[in-house]
């Protein structure tokens, strides 16, 4: 159990996930005693933040039910939300509170069962935090549970089971789920940095270096000869919304691949988002001083920065601050340009992507426009 009882926790509920699959899995059905999970979630911490995201459109018996425990309900109207809608919304939610704002938060209480949020809970690990899962027995992502620092079951009565506990009673290990692409869970984006590194053992050693070197700048980025092509196009969409939500042009872009793009798969889209963002290629209106009344990332609404007028500037923009990472941290030796290329490119067998790498690392002491 987590040791840091003076910080603050907080406790994001994935109210339809739950609300769900506690229905289909529990007979005769119950309803979920919500008082219970917050008194388990106390004992991780002091005070309690607590965030229930769901489209609560006219949903106002069980929203007062859920204020008066001290739970705020965070509406997702469904129409608007995308696909993934409530997951980005808690994804970046969570960032913008434990780590950009830090309120002296130490501990996340993530009720869900859903895989998707693995990334986050990885993300969260590498600052410090302490993750709690909590998820339906049955209905709950293996990933998931083995990346929390601890998971607990929701079971008959609301009794919360630790994971672990289960496991030794049923040590056939559970089939994984296969992702939207083919992929087995342990092949996504979600994977800790750990075992992504060590599935690069095919690589050559620069290569499985400069991922390395990514990975622990906190960089998502898997070998993909896709990425190129999800970056431009990205651009084209940043363009013609730009002044909308950074949710909505996100949802957007991930839209545009699901639709249009089906065999690209849905991890390299969003290790590619997370690029551009890491990138410092956005521009966000500005927030109030006070904390308090700042809103959410989420909320703010983007733009391209000036001199971001074409997509091979976007793209170019993104692999420098790429490669200035890595030729920080291996300097002064020389960078491995075939090695690069596979890194950013996915192949080191085309010598345009080859030649491009060697003009970004020449250039090197450029800075990105803006």
């Amino acid at each position: 159990m987590n040791d840091s009882n003076g910080s603050q926790v907080a406790v994001f509920i994935d109210y339809e996930n739950v609300f769900i699959e506690f229905g289909k899995k529990i007979t005769p059905p119950e309803q979920i005693n919500w008082e219970e999970v917050l008194e388990t979630a106390k004992r991780y911490g002091g005070s309690l933040i607590c965030k229930a995201y769901a489209d609560w459109s006219g949903n106002w018996t069980v929203q007062d039910k859920l204020v008066k425990m001290g739970i705020q309900p965070i509406n997702v109207p469904s129409k608007r939300r995308g696909k993934n809608g409530v997951d980005v919304k808690m994804a970046v939610d969570a960032l913008d509170l434990l780590i950009l704002k830090n309120n002296n938060i130490g501990s996340l209480v993530l009720v869900s069962g859903d895989g998707d949020f693995t990334a986050l809970v990885n993300y969260l690990k590498d600052y410090g935090k302490f993750v709690v899962g909590i998820g339906v027995e049955g209905s709950t992502a293996e990933y998931l549970v083995n990346a929390c620092n601890e998971f607990k079951y929701l079971v008959k009565n609301s009794e919360l089971v630790d994971a672990n506990q289960r496991n030794v009673k049923d040590p056939k290990p559970p089939r994984p789920a296969v992702g939207e692409a083919g992929r087995t869970p342990e092949q996504t984006e979600d994977r800790p940095l750990e075992a992504r590194d060590a599935g690069h053992n095919g690589l050559d050693p620069h290569a499985r270096e400069y991922l390395g070197i990514l990975h622990k700048n906190r960089i998502l980025i898997e070998p993909s000869q896709d990425r190129h092509f999800i970056i431009k196009k990205s651009f084209y969409i940043l363009e013609a919304h730009g002044g909308k939500r950074f949710a909505e042009i996100k949802d957007k872009i991930t839209s545009y691949f699901e639709k249009n793009k089906s065999g690209i798969d849905k991890g390299h889209v969003n290790e590619s988002i997370q690029q551009i963002l890491k990138s410092d290629c956005l521009d966000f209106d500005s927030s109030p001083d006070d904390a308090a009344s700042s809103p959410a990332l989420w909320d703010r609404k983007v733009y391209l920065k000036n001199g971001i007028d074409t997509p091979a500037a976007l793209l170019r923009t993104v692999d420098r601050f790429l490669s200035e990472i890595i030729r920080r941290e291996t300097a002064p030796k020389e960078i491995n340009c075939a090695a690069l290329s596979t890194v950013l490119y996915g192949t080191a067998q085309k010598p345009e992507l080859v030649n491009r790498v060697r003009h970004l690392v020449d250039h090197a002491d450029q800075r990105p426009p803006g």
